[in-house]
This record gives C-alpha cells, sequence and structure tokens, in this order.
C-alpha cells in the first residue's frame, strides 16, 4: 500500500512537470497552434489515465508504464523544429483538432493494452468469449473512435475556414487519419455483429495500436524516421 501511495505521488510530480511544459510551449507559440507538442501531450495523456484509473484502483499490467516511458523517451528527442506552428489557427477548431485526436490516439494504444492483456495473461483464469475477457477494451475503442472523429471534423472545419477547402488529399496525414478511422470503423462493425469470436477481436484491437503508431505517430519522428521503408509505404498505401 505504502509502494502505491509512493508510485502515485512520484506519478503526480512527473504529470505537473509535463503540462508545465506543455503549457510553456502553448504560450510561447500563441496564437499559433504548436503541433510540436503532440508528441509531448501523448505520454502525458496517457499518465492522466493511468493516474485518475489507479485512484479507482484499477488494475494494469506492467506493459502501460513502459508504453508511457517509452512513449516520453520519443519525445525527449523529438526534433524541436519538425512540426513549425501553424498560422492560420485562430479559431477553436484548430484546437479541438488537435487535443482530441492526442486524446483519441491515447485511448487507442489503451485499448491495445487491454486486449494484448487479455490475450496473455488473462487467457490462463479465464477461457473462451467470456466478457470478462473484455477487460474494458471496447470501451477505450469506443472512446477513442469518438474522440477521433470529432477530430476529423475540427480538423475539416479548420482547413474550410484557413484554406477553402475541408480535406486536402495530397496530404499524407490526412490519408493515414481516414485509415485509422477506417479501421476503428470496422473494428466496431464486426464487434457490434459478433462475426468474429472473441480472440480474433482482441488481436484485433491489439493490431490497432501498431497500426496507430505507424500512421499517427511514426511519421512525426523526424529524423528518428528509417528514411527507406518503401516496401511499409506499398503495404500500407
Amino acid at each position: 500500500m505504502q509502494q502505491k501511495k509512493m508510485a502515485l505521488f512520484l506519478l503526480g510530480i512527473g504529470l505537473t512537470a509535463n503540462l508545465s511544459a506543455c503549457l510553456g510551449k502553448y504560450y510561447h507559440a500563441w496564437p499559433m497552434l504548436p503541433l510540436n507538442t503532440g508528441m509531448y501531450l501523448l505520454p502525458l495523456c496517457l499518465s492522466v489515465i493511468l493516474f485518475l484509473t489507479k485512484l479507482k484502483n484499477e488494475q494494469w499490467s506492467a506493459m502501460l508504464p513502459v508504453l508511457i516511458c517509452l512513449m516520453s523517451l520519443a519525445a525527449l528527442f523529438f526534433p524541436k523544429d519538425y512540426y513549425l506552428p501553424f498560422i492560420m489557427s485562430k479559431t477553436i477548431f484548430s484546437y479541438i483538432f488537435f487535443i482530441s485526436g492526442v486524446v483519441g490516439r491515447s485511448f487507442f494504444f489503451i485499448a491495445a493494452l487491454k486486449a494484448l492483456q487479455a490475450l496473455i495473461f488473462d487467457n490462463k483464469k479465464t477461457k473462451g468469449d467470456s466478457p470478462g475477457r473484455n477487460a474494458g477494451m471496447v470501451e477505450w475503442v469506443v472512446w477513442g473512435f469518438v474522440f477521433w472523429t470529432i477530430s476529423m471534423f475540427a480538423g475539416g472545419i479548420w482547413s474550410y475556414l484557413g484554406w477553402g477547402s475541408p480535406v486536402v488529399w495530397e496530404d499524407p496525414a490526412i490519408t493515414t487519419t481516414m485509415a485509422t478511422w477506417f479501421y476503428y470503423t470496422c473494428f466496431l462493425h464486426l464487434y457490434l455483429r459478433r462475426v468474429w469470436n472473441l480472440n480474433k477481436r482482441l488481436i484485433f484491437a491489439a493490431a490497432g495500436g501498431i497500426l496507430v503508431f505507424i500512421l499517427n505517430c511514426y511519421p512525426e519522428m523526424g529524423i528518428f524516421r528509417i528514411p527507406d521503408l518503401k516496401w511499409l509505404r506499398c503495404l500500407i498505401f
């Protein structure tokens, strides 16, 4: 019990420091939108989820703290000038687009970890299509899908107000965002129809975490991207 309180205390300190850094970046970029803070907001959002759910005594595997550490490490070495602040962001829709997208990504990662937890650890305790093996995975996917959809619509409105076009299909970020949305649309469709058994749905959700990273985090890695993944781009597009 004492160790749990100490861990939550240290996590709270880390959250405060991360939040202060993100607010500072926003303050210096205002009124422009600092998209380069996305890699910093992602571990912050994941840590907030861990902190709040831990207060409710929800059990997590060690995978979530490890993921937060990896995302924080990636943000630490993220090139500061890879994303310049956007000029045409004098509208609330640009910030809704940005924040909702980060929250949606966080929920998708949480759903993937929940699915992995059910596949790896809960297999020993519960067999078959028992609802207990969902481990709350579907709820996280649903909320991620909601925030991702809000982000897409807000981005379309922002694009129309700033550039006169709701969608710029030549932009790879638009394509990868839509690909992610269709992936989870397919997942929810299969889940509601019960076309696949629970194991297949868990695998689908776990693979979604990898897909979200490749499509929505990997392109933001700047100089840390591997430049010659032509086979991967051909496979995705």
